[in-house]
């Protein structure tokens, strides 16, 4: 949503000194300030050695649960009743979501479940490599980010419909921490 223009005849909108006279002023909507965070489906794949890689990460998907005759989803209820449900999924900031790699179980057999299938639509180097699916476009970039000597320990895969989203918001995030730190940079420096 843009911001709301604000009426020029309304008492809180005039402005108190000749230097601001004739001033458009607008209202900052919350949504400006904090926009809902699109839901993607990635394919992280994991291309470190480690055979038990977690990562917890800041930020969760939520469900929300609505009743609904049409709805795609069954359960049952309290009372053990099954109905009919439509599922509201929001990405948030809070809570921790923890992503786990580990390639063998605990008695040391390969999880074949979480492994990129051995196919030609992928692509080689990542054949048989450990894999969670990531939604959160927030933990999308944090696992984008590249190590200190320039290489990657993960790999995504994107599906084409979402590439634009995951893109976009990457830039942007980046942007913002760019502009972070050349603020620090000045603020320490001057």
């Amino acid at each position: 949503m843009s911001p709301v223009p604000v009426d020029q005849d309304a008492p809180e909108a005039k402005t108190k000194t000749s230097r601001d006279v004739g001033a458009r002023e607008v209202a900052l909507q919350d949504d400006v300030l904090r926009p809902d965070m699109p839901l993607v489906r990635c394919r992280v794949v994991y291309m470190g050695s480690s055979k038990s890689m977690s990562v917890p990460l800041v930020g969760s998907v939520d469900e929300e649960f609505t009743e609904d005759p049409d709805g795609p989803v069954e359960r049952p209820n309290r009372q053990g009743v099954v109905r009919r449900y439509r599922v509201f999924r929001k990405a948030s900031d809070a809570g921790i979501t923890g992503y786990d790699f580990s390639s063998h179980d605990s008695m040391g057999e390969i999880i074949r479940s979480r492994q990129v299938p051995n196919s030609p639509a992928f692509p080689e180097r990542m054949r048989g490599r450990p894999f969670v699916w990531c939604e959160h476009v927030g933990h999308v970039r944090a696992f984008f980010q590249r190590q200190k000597d320039g290489s990657r320990e993960f790999e995504i895969l994107v599906p084409p419909e979402h590439l634009g989203v995951v893109q976009d918001y990457i830039r942007k995030s980046e942007r913002g921490v760019r502009q972070q730190e050349q603020l620090f940079r000045e603020i320490a420096g001057g």
